[in-house]
Formats: C-alpha cells, sequence, structure tokens
C-alpha cells in the first residue's frame, strides 16, 4: 500500500542518513552560551529531530519559521518540559480572519552546567526568552512570510555571593515558506539578527556587548501521496559552531496520532537520535520525546501538551461552512430542475493523476470504464471521452494534471458543465486506488469526496461500480 511503501523510504532514509553522518567528526565542546538560541522548541518538532522549518504547521513555528504561522488553521496553546533540565517553553498562535496570525512564546531554562564559555568566578543563574510573531500566507496560501522579535536576558552571579550582572538583547528571525507543491515545501530563515547582549548590574570585567550567533536555516518537506508521512531536511549555518543538519519523518493519519523519527548532526551534542509519538483528540494531545542515549545518565525525555481551540478559522467551522453551501447548492439545482423542467445534470470525467509505475494506457482505460458507469445514471449527461478531447484541444497536458478546483472549474467552464469529477489513480501492489472529487463549476467547491481501492486487475470494474454507484446516488439528491 502506498502510504506503508512511503513510511518504509522515510524511515530507511533517515537510518542511511543516520548511518552516513556517524562517520563523520564532529567538535568535542559540549557546551556552548547560546543554548537557548539552538536548544529546539516544542516536543513535536523536536521528535523530528529538529527539521521542522519547512513543515512548521503549529503554535511553535514562531521558534522554527514564523512563516509558518500564516497557514494555521486554528488557535493553538502549546507547552513543553525537558526533563532533568529545567528546560521549559509555551506557544500561543491566534489565527485572525483577514490580518495573518499572531503569536506569542516564552523560554526559560535554568542548567548553569551546560555553559563552558562563560568567564572564571561566574555561574549561570538563568536564561529567559519572550518573542512576539507574526506570519502571513499570499497567493492561496502558496507562499508564507512571518517574523518573529525576541527579547532574551541572561544573568551572571559572581561567586561565592558575588553580585549578579544582567545581560539583555533584541533579536529578529525571519522566515519564508514556499509551496512548490501540494507534497513539497520549501523554508528559508534567518535568526537572531541582534547588536548583541547588553550587561547591566555589578561592576565586572566582563566585555557589555556580545554579538549573538546568527544563524541561517535553509529546509524541504516532501509529503507521501496520500499525505500519511512527511519526510523533512533542515541544515544550518550558525555563525559560532560547525553546520549541522537535522533529518526527520512523520507518520500517521494526523498530527494528533503520529510516530516520529529524527536525527541531528549538531556539533558538541554528537550526532542524536530523535524518537516522539503523539497521542490525543480534537482538543487535546500529547506528544513524547525520548533522546536515547548508552548512558541512562544522558538519555533525555521531553514532554508536550498543546490545546487546539475552536474558531471562525478551524478545519471544522470551514466543513460546517462547505457542508451548507454543499446543500445550497443542491437545493437550489433541484428548485431549478423542478421549475424548468431540467434534465440530466452535465458531468465532465477529465483524465486521473498518477505517477509511475501506473502506465497512460491503463489511466485512460480506468477513466473510460469510470466514465461508461457513471454515464448509466439516469440523472447525469456525462460528456463523451471524443466530444471532450475536441473541445479541450490544446490543453490536454492541464487535462490530465488537473488535481486542484481552480483548474477543474477552467475545464468545467470550457466544456460547458456544472460538475468535474477529478482524482488520484495510484498502484497498490497489483492493484490500484482511486480517490476522486467532485467540483461544482459554479461555486468553485468540491461537493463530494469518495476513495475505493482494489488488490488486483480483476477487481478493478467492482471498485468503478461502488465509486460510480455512490456518486450518482449523491450527484441525484
Amino acid at each position: 500500500m502506498m502510504r506503508i511503501n512511503m513510511s518504509k523510504i522515510c524511515v530507511g532514509g533517515i537510518v542511511l542518513v543516520a548511518l552516513f553522518m556517524c562517520s563523520l567528526s564532529v567538535r568535542a565542546d559540549d557546551t556552548d552560551e547560546y543554548a537557548l538560541l539552538f536548544y529546539g522548541a516544542g516536543a513535536r518538532a523536536m521528535g523530528m529531530g529538529g527539521a521542522f522549518s519547512a513543515v512548521a504547521d503549529d503554535a511553535s513555528a514562531g521558534y522554527w519559521n514564523p512563516a509558518g504561522l500564516g497557514i494555521l488553521k486554528r488557535r493553538e496553546l502549546m507547552g513543553m518540559y525537558t526533563e532533568g533540565s529545567n528546560y521549559n517553553n509555551l506557544f500561543y498562535a491566534h489565527p485572525t480572519e483577514d490580518y495573518g496570525t499572531w503569536g506569542v512564546s516564552g523560554y526559560y531554562y535554568n542548567y548553569s552546567s551546560i555553559y563552558s564559555s562563560v568567564p572564571a568566578g561566574y555561574d549561570v543563574v538563568w536564561d529567559m526568552a519572550l518573542t512576539a510573531s507574526y506570519g502571513r500566507s499570499f497567493l492561496k496560501s502558496k507562499i508564507s512570510v512571518g517574523t518573529s522579535v525576541k527579547y532574551l536576558v541572561k544573568t551572571l552571579e559572581e561567586d561565592a555571593g558575588g553580585g549578579t550582572s544582567l545581560r539583555s538583547t533584541a533579536g529578529i528571525d525571519t522566515g519564508l515558506l514556499f509551496k512548490i507543491t501540494d507534497k513539497i515545501t520549501l523554508s528559508g530563515v534567518v535568526q537572531n539578527l541582534s547588536p548583541g547582549l547588553f550587561m547591566t548590574g555589578a561592576e565586572t570585567a566582563l566585555e557589555p556587548w556580545i554579538n549573538l550567533p546568527v544563524n541561517y536555516r535553509v529546509g524541504f518537506a516532501i509529503k507521501s501521496f496520500f499525505e500519511s508521512a512527511t519526510f523533512a531536511v533542515d541544515a544550518n549555518f550558525p555563525g559560532n559552531e560547525d553546520n549541522f543538519i537535522a533529518v526527520g519523518c512523520e507518520y500517521g493519519m494526523s498530527r494528533v496520532s503520529a510516530m516520529r523519527i529524527g536525527f541531528n548532526t549538531r556539533s558538541g551534542y554528537g550526532n542524536t537520535l530523535y524518537l516522539g509519538i503523539s497521542i490525543g483528540g480534537k482538543r487535546l494531545c500529547f506528544d513524547w520525546v525520548l533522546i536515547p542515549s548508552n548512558s541512562a545518565k544522558n538519555r533525555v525525555q521531553r514532554f508536550g501538551l498543546t490545546w487546539l481551540f475552536e474558531g471562525f478559522k478551524t478545519e471544522i467551522t470551514e466543513e460546517v461552512e462547505l457542508n451548507k453551501k454543499r446543500k445550497e447548492i443542491k437545493r437550489k439545482r433541484r428548485a431549478r430542475a423542478e421549475g424548468t423542467g431540467a434534465g440530466k445534470l452535465d458531468v465532465a470525467v477529465i483524465g486521473f493523476k498518477t505517477q509511475p509505475p501506473v502506465s497512460q494506457d491503463e489511466v485512460d482505460s480506468i477513466a473510460g470504464l469510470f466514465r461508461g458507469k457513471l454515464a448509466a445514471g439516469e440523472s447525469l449527461n456525462v460528456v463523451d471521452r471524443s466530444g471532450m478531447d475536441e473541445m479541450l484541444a490544446g490543453q490536454s497536458s492541464e487535462k490530465i494534471d488537473c488535481v486542484t478546483s481552480d483548474c477543474a472549474v477552467r475545464l468545467g467552464e470550457t466544456l460547458n458543465v456544472q460538475v468535474v469529477v477529478m482524482g488520484r489513480l495510484g498502484k497498490l501492489d497489483d492493484g490500484y486506488t482511486l480517490s476522486v472529487d467532485v467540483v461544482d463549476v459554479k461555486a468553485g467547491i468540491v461537493l463530494y469526496s469518495d476513495r475505493g481501492e482494489c488488490s488486483s486487475g480483476d477487481g478493478v470494474e467492482a471498485m468503478i461500480d461502488e465509486l460510480t454507484g455512490r456518486m450518482i446516488k449523491d450527484l441525484s439528491k
């Protein structure tokens, strides 16, 4: 089955990359002064090893790539706790109807033993950062941009009860998401643009200004054919240490029911493997991340909790509104037919989208069989293949590749039909999978969706009988 094979590819790819990276040498320094900036945030993202800048579809996007806030569909409150290191973070994201998405986040780190670059005679008491973020999408969410403004505070305390010094700075992150296709996304992020850390408090010999290390991050994410698996890679180029990459895969039916694996090559932390799971429902989700180690002392767990609010932009609300539109369209169609005596509904079945190993001959054969079965519906007038090809002369490539509502509307207007049937045909071992959508040309929305599968070529006709039977019944209501 396609989604199972994709998950194997994702996990296998991560293992191969991990084996390769384990052969590379990394810098021996196991601590740094800027851990708060690079330690990661959000249990879900960390379960993918930090390969999240091109995914960035939850409230933690303010940390990884603020452009991701622009694609959020609902308000979210998210928190994470790290076992043993007292590293915590909290996020809130709030989409608005017309003005993008706003977000706020806070990070607190109280773990002084990690810092080796602090001058002799001082201890780090705690680090804290507060961030305000904004993201917005354009061109039907094809492009998203965002920025985060952060305020970072670092405290230094002299040994033997000396005075405390406070270092603080403001920094800026900016990010971009570019959706090449429905399955492939690219990202670019610049982090920690800042004049440096300014120190106040007790008189010390420390320099008052320390420049923050700017980090450049680029990444990509690929979703499987049925979107059950996501594979992502991030490359980081920090100014204060060796470059490193993160590789991750998420597999599951939704973000609240998923398994994750990730790998990160950041210098000072060794080649680190991450394992994660999510368990939850429509509103509440629990995330757990394990960073395995041969030593129980160095084994780390991270725990996350996310609350998903309802709002004007939630997926639930959008689906309710779509259902209302679908019912209204059907009601008007029935009223028009009863009042004018209008007969059958004009339907066009365009070529199904596919990918190897399915051949074009297989696509044409199955699409033709689907078209013939659908034409058996007494209330439907299905445009035949020859008539459709004649009207679409010069548009054959678009006809084959059409998988979006906008494309279906354009072809439907050209064909002068009321609804267009489009779909995706995939290979299932020796059989096939077929997902179909029915688009109302005038309204530009999907009226009906369905999916079928068969285990062998002999079962194709039975699969199409079931799909067309249900479709005829729905369109005839």
